[in-house]
């Protein structure tokens, strides 16, 4: 793994303490666990909750972004909110 890469990951991992494991994979490095996520909106109520997934950075990282799978389940595959 690049130096490089390599900081920017521990930094990751150290902002969010539940993303555990690291193995290297054929797309790329992955970095799995648990990231938690809140999102509000004035006159709406608060929404958190924590979300196992995959974080895969790959081996053109910068050129090519990251993407991110939910894998324990909870969100239907079907449902399409994918950012392009």
């Amino acid at each position: 793994m690049r130096e490089d890469l390599e900081a920017e990951i521990a930094e990751l991992r150290q902002e969010y303490r539940g993303l555990t494991r690291l193995r290297e994979a054929e797309a790329g490095v992955v970095v799995s666990g648990a990231l938690p996520f809140e999102a509000s909106s004035e006159g709406h109520e608060t929404i958190a909750d924590i979300f196992e997934i995959d974080l895969t950075v790959p081996r053109d990282y910068p050129t090519v972004l990251p993407w991110v799978r939910e894998t324990s389940g909870r969100i239907c595959e079907a449902y399409d909110h994918i950012f392009t």
